[in-house]
């Protein structure tokens, strides 16, 4: 089964009233048939189907049936106004047609250039283009002359480790879920570990003293490490149900004082105590 679109396809019929299978009984002349188009049982396109009165019309999409059949499945747009088939009188006729309000075309006062990017201009499904906006394709970059925004549709993600123990009590949080998480610490020796982090990606990780406070974290992670500024590992703060906040830039390849390592972030503190 596929979608197809097919030029010159005509036929005539001669099923009436508003069955939804109606028998196809040869082409027009100077047209082919949906068989002699390449249509295959169950192909779907689009149709127009005008009554033999001359004055009542479907479009549609529908698919034809093996042995000279079409369905009409769905109703775009009728004589009557509705979504419903016509009743067919007489000798009908149906062809391939491409609906109005399904095609899409070039705003004739936006035409892309080489390379550009097309846009849709609004619900009337025109392109349009700007030129501050072009694909490279040599170097697989997109440019934009002016600014971005990009909005994260990322949630809050919340992770809680439990328990006690050296390093034995592990939160990983899922960088393609959230950048943003925050880890409720209950355990002393907690530690946090990052996964599915690409490379430039920004994560944020709040984490919570739980009810009983001066928890304590391990920032040493097997196989992941964080380039603090000024090498300084922070510390936590120890109050009850306190949050400290920090920042984190994946970044990929060795860097000079780390070359023994394969993961690491450069690491920032956003606030404590909070």
């Amino acid at each position: 089964m596929a979608f197809k679109l097919e030029d010159r396809v005509k036929e005539t019929t001669t099923t009436t009233g508003t069955s939804q299978v109606i028998a196809l009984t040869g082409a027009e002349s100077g047209f082919l048939t949906f068989a002699g188009a390449g249509f295959s049982d169950n192909d779907t396109t689009y149709y127009t189907l005008v009554s033999g009165n001359g004055s009542d019309w479907e479009v549609g999409i529908g698919h034809y049936v093996a042995a000279n059949q079409f369905s009409r499945n769905a109703v775009i747009a009728n004589s009557a106004g509705s979504g419903d088939r016509v009743s067919l009188t007489g000798a009908s006729s149906i062809f391939i047609t491409h609906p109005a309000d399904k095609t899409v075309h070039v705003d004739p006062s936006h035409y892309p250039s080489e390379s550009g990017v097309a846009i849709w201009n609004d619900n009337n499904a025109s392109l349009g283009y700007d030129s501050k906006f072009v694909w490279s394709s040599g170097n697989a970059t997109l440019h934009v002359d002016g600014k971005t925004r990009i909005k994260s549709h990322y949630g809050d993600h919340l992770t809680t480790p439990l328990g006690d123990g050296a390093n034995t009590t592990r939160a990983t949080l899922d960088c393609d879920l959230a950048n943003l998480h925050t880890v409720e610490l209950t355990g002393d020796s907690s530690y946090v570990a990052l996964s599915g982090v690409d490379a430039g990606q920004k994560v944020v990780v709040r984490l919570k003293q739980d009810s009983s406070g001066s928890r304590v974290m391990s920032w040493t992670i097997t196989g992941q490490n964080i380039n603090w500024v000024n090498d300084a590992t922070p510390s936590l703060t120890t109050t009850v149900n306190k949050t400290d906040v920090f920042a984190f830039i994946g970044v990929s390849g060795s860097f000079p004082s780390h070359a023994d390592k394969h993961t690491w972030y450069d690491g920032y503190t956003i606030g404590k105590n909070i």
